[in-house]
């Protein structure tokens, strides 16, 4: 029989007069401003303990207390510093399937987004987007119309970093997007058999320059294609401005 590893509670003491310094540990990350401030992060809920008040920005709320709880409206966007803008889109920007500018409103500085959906939240709570159907080109077109549209087209428009999605990205599209029922809102062609179906990755082949991979959210299939080949095309890109605190208070 397999000896099994026992895990066991550990205590770990950076003192009371610490820095300020973002810890990160098991998928969880906790920031601390040395002022007993802390924020507490795990992808998709954020839990912000700023002047002995609570904020909680994603998921469900529990309270269990002697004291009084009490439920606050979204506060309007604030400019708190020239680097730092407190954000007042609601809970339901941050989590995957939602539409920027559609389930929420968008500050003025993130208006770029607007229709852009989450597709996926990384480890470090960056959100992940994907394209609206309705700038992408319209029809299947090769691989140098797909990167001129990401490279020319999207970035012109503010969106700097967009990308032609990745392996990785293809997958999380699939699992989060397309199985996890937010479909309606991105509208890709999901059938193998339907030549709508198929879309360009970043992905060209090393030893061939003359291809690049052609993905199917239908399952996840991958194919290497020449480039002349048609598919459609969707760009994808990160937004770190999502991360910033939100106004959304309990």
């Amino acid at each position: 029989m397999a000896n099994t590893k026992k895990i066991e509670n550990r205590k770990l003491s950076l003192g009371d007069d610490f820095a300020p310094d973002v810890v990160r540990v098991n998928g969880l990350t906790i920031s601390i401003d040395g002022n007993g401030n802390v924020k507490l992060q795990n992808g998709s809920v954020t839990v912000d303990i700023t002047d002995d008040n609570t904020s909680v920005f994603g998921g469900n709320v529990v309270a269990y207390t002697d004291g009084s709880v009490q439920l606050k409206p979204p506060a309007q966007e604030q400019i708190n510093d020239p680097n730092v803008i407190q954000s007042s889109v609601d809970k339901r920007a941050v989590q995957i399937g939602a539409v920027l500018g559609q389930d929420c409103d968008l500050p003025e500085s993130l208006e770029r987004l607007k229709g852009w959906l989450i597709y996926n939240i990384t480890d470090d709570g960056v959100r992940q987007l994907l394209e609206p159907k309705e700038s992408a080109p319209e029809g299947l077109v090769n691989w140098k119309i797909a990167d001129n549209h990401v490279e020319e087209t999207l970035k012109k428009q503010g969106h700097i970093g967009a990308r032609l999605w990745t392996e990785e990205d293809g997958a999380a599209i699939f699992n989060n997007v397309v199985k996890g029922g937010h479909n309606d809102k991105a509208r890709l062609g999901v059938s193998a058999s339907d030549p709508d179906g198929r879309y360009w990755e970043g992905t060209e082949h090393r030893y061939g320059p003359g291809y690049a991979m052609v993905c199917f959210p239908d399952g996840g299939n991958r194919f290497w294609r020449r480039k002349d080949y048609s598919a459609r095309v969707r760009g994808v890109q990160d937004v770190t401005e999502l991360e910033l605190p939100l106004s959304f208070i309990i």
